[in-house]
């Protein structure tokens, strides 16, 4: 089941190199000018249930398990369209607005990228290069 949905607007210029070193910042469209700096804009189109730990999270055709949501993330996403995804493997959130995924390779986020959260019905056997999808698309 998705959790979450929704598609990359735009790239702020500072993005790209902060994605890199393992922070993902989102912000809905209403997001202000300095902060379009550092952001991936994106534009959600679901939020059917909160972020949990457990869950996986799509970036393009690169899937994370989520590894802690902090206390706001859920409340700022719904909100704001705003969450910071960190790359670090942590169980424990640094602060209460972020959402920590497995530590794995950061992902190549562009303009038109779906990102998803989908509830895990089972936790199936892991397989090597098991990571990788094909790239979503939305339902009709």
């Amino acid at each position: 089941m998705t959790v979450f949905e929704s598609r990359v607007l735009e790239l702020g210029p500072e993005a790209e190199e902060l994605i890199a070193a393992g922070f993902l910042i989102l912000f809905g469209p209403s997001a202000p000018p300095e902060l379009r700096q550092v952001a991936v804009i994106h534009e959600p189109r679901h939020h059917r249930a909160p972020l949990e730990t457990g869950q996986h999270l799509w970036v393009g055709p690169n899937r994370y398990t989520i590894t802690a949501v902090g206390s706001m993330a859920n409340q700022n996403l719904q909100n704001l369209g705003h969450v910071v995804i960190k790359f670090n493997g942590r169980t424990e959130p640094e602060l209460p607005g972020d959402v920590c995924v497995e530590t794995w390779p950061t992902p190549a986020v562009r303009p038109g990228m779906w990102i998803r959260v989908e509830r895990v019905a089972s936790i199936p056997a892991t397989t090597e290069g098991g990571r990788e999808g094909a790239e979503h698309q939305p339902a009709p």
